[in-house]
């Protein structure tokens, strides 16, 4: 018995539609989760008499010891949130780059805090992250108009 394959140009058309929705949705969580994250992490208050916002990071970072590697850990997660995404390897070094800096200014007492409530290194990631991002969306995009051009440029 021979079997029918009951693929048309309009259901692949549809298949490729539904995953390019599913990866924007990721792309869209992702980044989500990245401003709320850095919001925590950086913006989370107020400083009383000033419009100056500290997050979490900068008062983690008071606990002796272990202050700045849990805020390097919690910082971590959009790293590794770019890794799985499949950011370009670019962004991901200077995303550990600003993890470092956090890391090794915040071990010094009360500077290392000040450097974190400034330098504010989840915002920088998150930046980094949505870069990352629109580069990738953009090769997929040219990718995607290479492969739907109407003819070869090089062979017509």
């Amino acid at each position: 018995m021979a079997s029918t394959s009951t693929a048309t140009p309009h259901t692949s058309h549809a298949l490729h539609t539904n995953a390019h929705l599913h990866l924007k949705n990721v792309y869209v969580k992702a980044m989500q989760f990245a401003d709320k994250l850095a919001f925590v992490m950086d913006d989370l208050f107020t400083i009383p008499g000033t419009n100056r916002k500290v997050g979490l990071d900068g008062i983690i970072g008071l606990i002796p010891g272990v202050g700045d590697l849990i805020s390097t850990l919690i910082t971590a997660v959009l790293i590794w949130q770019a890794w799985t995404l499949g950011i370009d390897v670019s962004f991901i070094y200077a995303m550990l780059k600003n993890m470092l800096i956090n890391f090794v200014v915040g071990l010094i007492p009360i500077f290392g805090d000040i450097f974190a409530i400034l330098f504010k290194c989840s915002s920088r990631n998150k930046t980094l992250l949505r870069r990352g991002l629109l580069d990738k969306i953009k090769a997929k995009k040219a990718e995607k108009d290479a492969y739907n051009s109407p003819g070869d440029p090089l062979f017509g």
